[in-house]
């Protein structure tokens, strides 16, 4: 197992990047319900994260499956470096991506609910602030133990 070039940390810090942006946003709906004309603002990241996931998968099986050539005759030396210029620019793809991710803010064009033109539901954002708190406190706690497991690994290599 290769602990440095584990991915959870990258992805759960995005992740959690993106809940705290969830967040600010379900809040600022929360307060502004009673603002006439105020439209509901929404954040969406989740797509995104899986695109990223989804390209770092790709990197990681082609790696993979073309590790395990062995260079006999030139024709597979060949080919073997034309994999390795192949899985650079995947590599390469799969790091962009985590240096891209922005999560998009969005406007909620649903009518309105009350006389005011206002399209804020307050019960509905308490849910969704209750959910969106649910997955940062697990997020958390899991970018937590994951780094306690390398603070004990590397307490352990001293």
């Amino acid at each position: 197992m290769r602990i440095m070039d584990d991915k959870t940390i990258d992805v759960t810090s995005l992740a959690l990047d993106g809940l705290m942006q969830k967040h600010r946003t379900i809040s600022a709906n929360i307060a502004n319900a009673d603002v006439a004309g105020y439209q509901r603002q929404d954040v969406s990241f989740e797509d995104q994260l899986s695109g990223i996931l989804e390209k770092d998968y790709e990197h990681e099986a082609y790696k993979s499956a073309n590790s395990k050539l062995s260079p006999i005759d030139p024709q597979t030396v060949m080919l073997s470096k034309e994999m390795s210029a192949t899985t650079a620019a995947k590599a390469l793809e799969a790091k962009q991506a985590y240096g891209s991710f922005k999560p998009m803010h969005l406007e909620d064009d649903a009518p309105a609910v009350s006389d005011n033109g206002n399209n804020v539901n307050v019960e509905k954002e308490m849910v969704e602030l209750a959910k969106n708190t649910t997955k940062y406190t697990v997020l958390s706690e899991t970018l937590s133990r994951k780094m306690a497991g390398l603070s004990e690994i590397i307490k352990g290599v001293q």
